[in-house]
């Protein structure tokens, strides 16, 4: 079942559920269906990390990107 998240209160689907439903909608068990998924994301990884983009037209794209870093500071002391 989808969780809500408090921080923007949207639909969290995890690997159980979305397991659990490509496997109904794909006529599939559960075991054959989770092998599928672990392997795609295996996949996304692998490419990801050999800096190559995936792009799965209409879903979605993956990819490494470089982001700035930033100060943080404590929790405890407030110290940067």
């Amino acid at each position: 079942m989808a969780t809500v998240t408090p921080e923007k209160s949207r639909l969290v689907v995890g690997k159980d559920e979305l397991i659990h439903q490509v496997a109904a909608r794909a006529g599939m068990n559960l075991k054959e269906t989770s092998k599928v998924i672990d392997a795609f994301t295996e996949v996304v990884r692998e490419e990801i990390a050999q800096d190559h983009e995936v792009r799965l037209m209409g879903f979605g794209t993956w990819n490494l990107r470089d982001v700035a870093s930033r100060k943080v500071k404590s929790i405890r002391g407030g110290k940067q």
